[in-house]
C-alpha cells in the first residue's frame, strides 16, 4: 500500500530518546569488596561470565560477583554540552559540511564520532559494555560505580559521574551530569532513575537536541512510560542555535510518542525575544514524517479589503492512503468560510477532493458578489487502468468569476484564467517501431476573466495517432481527430455595463459589471462535429556533416455544423463575404516538406581561452496549394502561433485543425556556437528568415473583425486588419534572431530580436540580463517590446470611447533581485514599468532578515488592482507588508504573495528554510 506525502513541510520534529538503556540485570554481586583504585576493563563472555584486564594488559576470567574496575575513554564534560548541544560553529566545519547547511548559519548540531554510532538493531538485544574509575558492590542488593561513568548498549550510550544498579528492584539511577546518545540525539540531565525490567525513565532538569531536524530543547522533568510515550513538564523548543533564544515554543505539559509519531502540549505559548506573542490552549503536532490528525500551525493576517484574517487548518490522518485538511477561516470584513480537502493514494490510482464555501458574502465596497454564497470545487482523479491504459479526470468550478482573485486557495487548480473541466483517457498500444494511442476527452471550461469571450467545449473529442518506423530512414505517422464543439449561448463579451444602468447599490460601491450576450454572426455562433484526417511519410538521410529529408503528409477536414439560420446568410449586412449557407463544408490538401542542415566545426580561441565553434546552416522547403472556401469553416479552437525564430521550421502557421494553412515558402538560417571544452555551451547566435513565392491566401479572421462594433471595440480594428494583409502580401517574413551568452558562470545575457523589413520597424524584442552567484544574491534586468495595433482608450465605466486611440504597443522594463547589505539583512525588490503609458505597474521594495531559525521581511508595495487592458481606470493599491517565519515550525504575519513577482526568489527561499 502506498503512503501519502506529509500535508505541510513545516513541521516541528520533537522526538525525545525512544528505549532508553538496557531493560535486564547482569550484576549478582555475593561479596562486598573494597573501593579499588586499580582500573579495569571488562566485558562478558557468552556464557555471561566477566572476562577482564588491566590498564597493563593482563587478563583475567573471573565468575560472577567478581571485583571490577573499568576504564574510561574519555572524560565527561556534560557541563560544556548544555552549552553547546554539539553546537559547530561554521569556522570549524569541513567544506562538505559547510554545504550541507543553510544559507545564514553560523553552524549546525553535528553527531560526534562515537562507538556504537553505527549498530543497528534493537539496543536491548545488544551487550552491555560499562566503564568507570572505580566500582563497589554489596551481594544481592547493589553495584555502585563512580568517576567518569559510560554505559554502552548497541546504538545508545550513558554517561554519568555515578551509577547505582539495585539488584532487587532491577532500577538504575544515574548521578551528576548524566549524558544520553542515542542517533540523533542527544540528552543531557541532572539525575536519572531507569526501571530496567519495563525501561521507565525518569530525568530531572533536562537539555535535548536533535541533530537532523536543527532543533533543540529543554524540560523541568522528563518521563518515559513504560508504553514508550515521554511525558515533559514545563517543556522549551526551538530550532535557534545555543543561546539564541529568538523564538521557541513553551508547555506546561508535553507527551511525545516517539512510536505513533506525533505530541501534544497544553497550554502552549510562542515566545519572540522571551515575550509571549501567542498562547493556544492545546496543540498537536507531528514529530517526524509521518502523519498525525490535529491542528496544524494557524497563519494571520491583516488587510483593507479582507480585515483580520485568521486560517486555522485540521488535518485528519485518515489511514495510510488517504487523509484530509478541513480549514476554517475567518474574515472579519466577509465571514467565515470552510475549506476542505481529501486526499487519497492507490496501487493504481490517485487523487484528491476538495471545496470550500462562504455563506453570504459580507462586503460590500467594490464586491460584485455582496450578499451571495461564494464556493469552489475541485476534483483531481488519476486511475492507471492496465500497463497501456490510463484515465484522468480535472474538474474545477466556482460561484464567481472573483472568487480567485478575491479567496485564492490551496487546492491544487490546474488554471486561473479557463477553470479545467476534463475527463480523459488513454491507451497505448504497439512496440518501438509500430506504435499508436487512442485518447477519448471531454472538455469545457469556466471563464474566469472579465473582459474575454468563453472558449468552446469539447463534448466529446476522439483522437488516434500513430506511426511506423519502418528503417531507421523511412518513417510514417497519422493522426485521426473528430470533436464535437459546443458551449453556450451567451458567451460573448459585450462590455462593461453603463453608470445609467447600474444599480443605485452599484453606484454607491462602485461595481462593475460585465455583459455577456450571443455572437454577433451566425458563423460564430455554430456547433458541431469536427473531422480531422492527417498522414505522412518522411526519409532521412544522415552524415556527420549534414542532413537531408523529405516528407509528405495529407490533411483533410470536414464539419456537421448546427446552430446557424439560413435567413441570415442572405442578409448582406450580417453576410457581407456572401458565404453561403454550408452545414458540412470541407477541405482537403497535399503538403510536401524538405528539411536539410549542414554541420561545420573547427578550434579556436577566444579571451585567452579555447572553443570549439560551430556554424549550422539549415534549409526548410514547404509547399501547401491553397485550399478555398475555408471562411465557410468556422474557428473552434485554433489561432495564430506568435512569430519567432522557431517559427520559420514549423509545417503550419496556425494552432488547432480548422484552417490548412497554404504555403510555398524556403526558410534559411543559420546558428553558430561556442562549446567550451567540456562540451558545455557558452554562447550562441542564430538568425534566419522566410522567403515567400506566393501570397498566402487562407487566414484565420474570413471578416477581419468586420462584425465587430469599430467604434466600441479594444482596439483598432482598422490598423489591425491592415497589418495583417500586408504581412501576407509580403514577399519575406521579419527577420528572426535569438542571442544567449553565458558571460560567466555567474551571469547570462539573452536577446531576441524580430525585425519587420518589410515595414521597417522592430516587431518584437526582448533583452534579459540575470546575475547569480547564488540563491542569496541575485539581479535581473528585462526590456520587451512588441508591437501591437492601437489601443482604444476607455471610460470611467470601462467601455471604449469611440474614435479615441493610444499606443497600442507592449514596452515594459522589469528589475527585480535579491542583493546581501550586512550581516544577515538583505534588500529585496522589483519595479516592473509600462513605458507606453508611463505607469507603475508595480514597486516593491523591502528587506529581510534571515538567521538560521527565523526570517523577517518587511515589505512595501505599490501596483495596480484592475486588467492592464483598462489601464487608464486601473486603480493603485499601496500596502505595507511585515512576515516573521520561525525556521521548523512556520509563518506568523502577513502573506508575502508578492514576492512571486522576483525572479528566482521561491528557489532562495526555500533554500534558506
Amino acid at each position: 500500500m502506498a503512503v501519502l506525502p506529509p500535508p505541510f513541510k513545516r513541521r516541528l520534529p520533537l522526538a525525545l530518546g525512544a528505549g532508553l538503556l538496557f531493560t535486564h540485570s547482569a550484576y549478582a554481586a555475593t561479596a562486598t569488596p573494597e573501593p579499588s583504585a586499580v582500573k579495569w576493563r571488562c566485558l562478558p563472555d557468552a556464557q555471561q561470565n566477566w572476562v577482564c584486564e588491566q590498564t597493563a594488559g593482563t587478563p583475567v576470567t573471573t565468575g560472577s560477583g567478581s571485583r571490577t574496575g573499568l576504564v574510561p575513554t574519555r572524560p565527561v564534560v556534560a557541563s560544556e554540552l548544555r552549552t553547546t548541544l554539539d553546537w559547530i560553529p561554521v569556522q570549524q566545519m569541513s567544506a562538505e559540511q559547510r554545504a550541507a547547511i543553510a544559507p545564514h548559519c553560523s553552524g549546525a548540531y553535528l553527531e560526534p564520532e562515537r562507538e556504537g554510532l553505527a549498530s543497528r538493531g534493537k539496543p536491548i538485544d545488544a551487550p552491555i559494555r560499562a566503564e568507570s574509575d572505580h566500582s563497589s558492590y554489596l551481594a544481592g542488593e547493589q553495584a555502585t560505580f563512580s568517576g567518569h561513568v559510560r554505559v554502552n548498549q548497541g546504538y545508545r550510550q550513558v554517561e554519568s559521574d555515578e551509577a547505582r544498579l539495585f539488584e532487587q528492584t532491577e532500577i538504575a539511577e544515574f548521578e551528576g551530569n548524566v549524558v544520553l546518545r542515542e542517533p540523533d540525539l542527544l540528552l543531557i540531565s541532572d539525575s536519572t532513575r531507569i526501571q530496567m525490567q519495563n525501561g521507565r525513565v525518569e530525568a530531572q532538569a533536562v537539555d535535548f537536541a536533535m541533530h537532523s531536524s536543527r532543533s533543540r530543547g529543554g524540560a523541568q522533568q522528563l518521563v518515559r512510560r513504560e508504553d514508550g510515550v515521554i511525558e515533559l513538564t514545563d517543556a522549551r523548543y526551538t530550532t535557534c542555535p545555543p543561546a539564541d533564544n529568538s523564538w521557541a515554543i513553551t508547555g506546561s505539559e508535553l507527551s511525545i510518542n516517539p512510536d505513533s509519531g506525533f505530541g501534544s502540549g497544553t497550554h502552549a505559548v510562542l515566545r519572540v525575544k522571551d515575550v509571549p506573542v501567542f498562547y493556544t490552549p492545546y496543540i498537536h503536532f507531528p514529530i517526524d514524517e509521518r502523519r498525525q490528525s490535529g491542528f496544524l500551525y494557524p497563519q494571520l493576517g491583516l488587510s483593507s479589503e479582507n480585515g483580520f484574517d485568521l486560517i486555522t487548518p485540521y488535518y485528519l490522518n485518515l489511514a495510510p492512503n488517504y487523509d484530509a485538511t478541513l480549514t476554517p477561516r475567518l474574515q472579519t470584513e466577509r465571514g467565515v468560510s470552510l475549506e476542505s480537502e481529501f486526499r487519497y493514494l492507490t496501487r493504481e490510482s490517485e487523487g484528491q477532493v476538495g471545496g470550500a464555501i462562504l455563506p453570504s458574502d459580507n462586503l460590500k465596497d467594490k464586491n460584485r458578489n455582496y450578499d451571495e454564497d461564494r464556493w469552489l470545487f475541485n476534483v483531481q482523479h488519476d486511475q492507471q487502468l492496465s500497463s497501456r491504459w490510463d484515465a484522468s479526470l480535472d474538474f474545477t468550478n466556482a460561484s464567481d468569476k472573483d472568487y480567485l482573485r478575491d479567496f485564492g486557495s490551496s487546492l491544487e487548480v490546474s488554471s486561473a484564467d479557463n477553470l479545467n473541466q476534463q475527463l480523459e483517457t488513454r491507451y497505448r498500444g504497439g512496440d518501438d517501431d509500430l506504435f499508436w494511442s487512442l485518447r477519448a476527452n471531454l472538455q469545457s471550461f469556466k471563464n474566469m476573466r472579465e473582459d474575454k469571450d468563453d472558449p468552446y467545449e469539447k463534448m466529446p473529442q476522439l483522437e488516434l495517432t500513430g506511426g511506423w518506423n519502418a528503417s531507421e530512414q523511412l518513417s510514417f505517422s497519422w493522426l485521426a481527430d473528430t470533436t464535437y464543439f459546443t458551449r453556450d449561448d451567451n458567451w460573448k463579451y459585450i462590455g462593461k455595463l453603463a453608470e445609467a444602468d447600474k444599480s443605485e447599490f452599484e453606484r454607491r460601491y462602485d461595481i462593475e459589471r460585465s455583459l455577456y450576450g450571443e455572437g454577433a454572426d451566425e458563423l460564430t455562433n455554430a456547433n458541431g462535429t469536427r473531422v480531422y484526417l492527417e498522414t505522412g511519410a518522411s526519409y532521412r538521410w544522415q552524415w556527420p556533416f549534414a542532413y537531408i529529408e523529405p516528407g509528405i503528409k495529407g490533411k483533410t477536414i470536414h464539419y456537421r455544423l448546427t446552430n446557424m439560420n439560413r435567413e441570415d446568410f442572405n442578409d448582406p449586412v450580417r453576410n457581407p463575404l456572401g458565404l453561403e449557407y454550408d452545414t458540412s463544408p470541407s477541405t482537403s490538401a497535399p503538403m510536401f516538406s524538405l528539411d536539410s542542415g549542414l554541420y561545420f566545426d573547427r578550434s579556436t580561441r577566444y579571451f585567452g581561452r579555447s572553443y570549439t565553434q560551430t556554424l549550422e546552416p539549415r534549409l526548410f522547403y514547404l509547399f501547401v496549394p491553397e485550399q478555398k472556401g475555408q471562411f465557410q469553416n468556422p474557428l473552434f479552437d485554433s489561432g495564430v502561433y506568435q512569430f519567432s525564430y522557431d517559427s520559420l521550421w514549423r509545417e503550419d502557421r496556425f494552432s488547432g485543425h480548422d484552417r490548412l494553412a497554404d504555403a510555398n515558402r524556403v526558410s534559411l538560417g543559420v546558428t553558430t556556437r561556442l562549446l567550451d571544452n567540456e562540451g558545455g555551451e557558452t554562447f550562441r547566435f542564430a538568425i534566419g528568415q522566410t522567403y515567400y513565392f506566393d501570397d498566402r491566401k487562407v487566414l484565420l479572421d474570413p471578416y477581419y473583425g468586420k462584425f465587430q462594433d469599430e467604434e466600441g471595440a479594444d482596439s483598432n480594428l482598422s490598423q489591425g486588419r491592415q497589418w495583417a494583409l500586408d504581412e501576407a502580401e509580403a514577399s519575406a517574413s521579419p527577420i528572426a534572431s535569438e542571442l544567449v551568452w553565458h558571460l560567466s558562470r555567474a551571469s547570462s545575457l539573452r536577446q531576441e530580436w524580430i525585425y519587420n523589413v518589410d515595414q521597417s520597424w522592430n516587431q518584437e524584442y526582448g533583452l534579459a540580463y540575470h546575475y547569480s552567484t547564488d540563491s542569496a544574491r541575485m539581479l535581473d534586468i528585462a526590456y520587451r517590446y512588441s508591437k501591437r495595433a492601437d489601443r482604444t482608450i476607455k471610460d470611467d465605466d470601462g467601455n471604449a470611447i469611440p474614435g479615441a486611440f493610444t499606443d497600442g504597443s507592449i514596452s515594459q522594463s522589469d528589475i527585480s533581485g535579491i542583493w546581501p547589505l550586512f550581516g544577515d539583512w538583505s534588500l529585496l525588490g522589483r519595479w516592473n514599468h509600462d513605458l507606453t503609458n508611463n505607469k507603475n505597474l508595480e514597486i516593491l521594495a523591502g528587506t529581510e532578515y534571515d538567521s538560521c531559525c527565523y526570517k523577517v521581511r518587511f515589505l512595501f508595495r505599490q501596483g495596480l488592482n484592475g486588467s492592464t487592458d483598462d489601464i487608464e481606470n486601473a486603480d493603485t493599491e499601496n500596502a505595507v507588508v511585515l512576515q516573521f517565519v520561525l525556521k521548523g515550525l512556520g509563518g506568523f504575519g502577513t502573506n508575502a504573495q508578492y514576492l512571486s513577482g522576483i525572479k528566482g526568489y521561491e528557489e532562495h527561499d526555500k533554500s534558506t528554510n
